[in-house]
């Protein structure tokens, strides 16, 4: 991917429906981006509230916000149209209740220039109201965890735990589109394929290391309410995934493959795999007590009895990042490398 000297244009893509509460706030952050080479693109996603004046009275006054219908229905369709319709080199993500810190673009444009490896750069978030509820400590535990992804190995390791990046903080070279293909409807998160897909074909996602976009959290958000995001969802698009990476793995072919962890995530990506017919060998477990049962007909074996990193991969099958944390480091500290011979999964 070339890095060229010329200012690039960059186009933000903007789907929104019946955002007439937040949506004045989200635009004001935008029209007071420092860098100026940019365009919106609205998408109305057949609004039935005040949005769409909103929006008609930031355009008056600005020739780079462009206004168009979605011709489908939803946020998939909303995407694609936005970007069919834009202009830019650069393509960034905002959703209509979210907020931009001032110099957004400006260092999203300077990251993804001077690393030309780099396909697409995304920030860390603010995750906001403060979350004193529990019914979003999930999300706030999620935000933790993302933020502290900022390599392109980071991002590609920890692919199969959770989508790696918050959505409308991203920013991407238009020439991934038609490289590995855009947004897809289906029965799963699409944003979470997306990246998937992406960096399956090979595509290097890092983070610029501030906190450039305010995320709002609100019950009535899309991936509150909609099964295509939920954890079933996302576990069937990870495990799809996951079997095409052990498919192309070549390492594998002399390797057994290995599940460390026996409880409700390694359950739950046990019921799907054999749909794919994954060849796990053996379960590990610490557990004394679990130790010489089964699962499915599969033995559980000791995690002290894991063969050399030449003769097995190991996938970390546990929802808990401490527990993450802690087998990995066993499996360092035994010469275990991670993407090369083990890889986090939750």
């Amino acid at each position: 991917m070339g890095n060229t000297q010329s200012t690039p244009l960059v186009s933000i893509i903007l789907p929104f429906y019946n955002a007439g509460k937040y949506l004045g706030e989200c635009l004001d952050s935008v029209v007071a981006q420092s860098f100026k080479e940019w365009e919106l693109i609205a998408v109305d996603d057949h609004s039935s509230d005040d949005s769409m004046d909103i929006v008609h009275s930031f355009s008056r006054s600005s020739r780079t916000i462009k206004i168009v219908s979605n011709p489908g229905q939803g946020i998939v369709d909303a995407l694609n149209h936005g970007i069919e319709h834009s202009q830019g080199s650069l393509i960034a993500r905002i959703d209509a209740d979210d907020i931009m810190t001032e110099n957004r673009l400006s260092l999203q444009v300077g990251h993804i220039r001077e690393n030309p490896h780099i396909g697409m750069v995304a920030s860390l978030v603010n995750h906001f109201p403060p979350a004193l509820e529990k019914k979003r400590k999930g999300y706030a535990l999620y935000v933790d965890w993302t933020n502290r992804l900022l390599t392109q190995e980071d991002h590609f390791f920890n692919r199969f735990v959770d989508s790696p990046v918050a959505h409308p903080s991203v920013m991407f070279r238009r020439e991934l589109i038609d490289l590995h293909g855009s947004y897809k409807n289906g029965p799963f998160p699409e944003d979470y394929e997306l990246w998937l897909r992406w960096m399956e074909g090979g595509v290097k996602i890092e983070k610029s290391p501030e906190v450039l976009l305010h995320w709002r959290d609100r019950p009535n958000r899309l991936s509150r309410t909609s099964k295509d995001y939920s954890s079933l969802a996302f576990q069937k698009i990870k495990a799809k995934y996951l079997k095409r990476f052990l498919d192309d793995f070549t390492k594998l072919d002399s390797r057994k493959l290995l599940c460390w962890g026996t409880g409700r995530v390694a359950r739950k990506f046990y019921s799907l795999w054999e749909e794919y017919e994954v060849p796990i060998s053996a379960f590990i477990e610490v557990d004394q007590k679990k130790i010489g049962g089964q699962v499915g007909g599969i033995p559980i074996i000791s995690h002290l009895d894991i063969p050399k990193k030449e003769q097995c991969f190991v996938l970390i099958l546990t929802g808990a990042r401490d527990a993450r944390t802690q087998i990995t480091q066993f499996l360092e500290q035994r010469g275990h490398r991670l993407g090369d011979d083990f890889i986090p999964l939750a």
